[in-house]
């Protein structure tokens, strides 16, 4: 669905791995911080890129 309305995917097989293992709504461990850091930049980026 996200690919036929050109909407970015970002695959990374090691990070969703590591973010199955967080229940909703439980904080992110401290350990993840800075892959979601990246993450939230690339989304943030992307919002730049494809206004609404």
């Amino acid at each position: 669905m996200a690919q036929e309305q050109n909407i970015p995917i970002k695959k990374d097989k090691d990070l969703i791995e590591l973010l199955e293992k967080i229940d909703v709504g439980k904080e992110i461990p401290e350990s993840l911080y800075k892959v979601i850091a990246e993450l939230l930049a690339w989304v943030y980026h992307l919002n730049n890129e494809y206004p609404k």
